[in-house]
């Protein structure tokens, strides 16, 4: 199911896959906010929030190490939310 489905629904268990720069944020939304305009980045910050609070008990977000080839970077959205719990992140 896509993120923007998921809006109002809530799950047990949610998977948000590919949670890395390029992704989500998708590549258009980093493109943008580099030419000054903020709002398509935020917009995607808003659609990883609407993901992860559709778990109930148990969200998991998968970061892989590469992406087209390339390496992948966790997604900027993530470091802000893991160092309000202080976890640190999984290598």
């Amino acid at each position: 199911m896509t993120i923007h489905r998921s809006k109002g629904l809530e799950f047990k268990t949610v998977y948000v896959l590919g949670t890395v720069d390029g992704s989500i944020p998708h590549d258009f939304s980093l493109e943008t906010a580099r030419k000054g305009d903020e709002a398509p980045l935020e917009e995607e910050r808003r659609l990883l929030y609407v993901a992860m609070t559709r778990a109930k008990q148990h969200l998991y977000l998968s970061c892989p190490a590469n992406r087209r080839g390339k390496t992948a970077h966790r997604s900027r959205f993530l470091y802000p939310l893991l160092q309000q719990t202080k976890q640190p992140l999984p290598k």
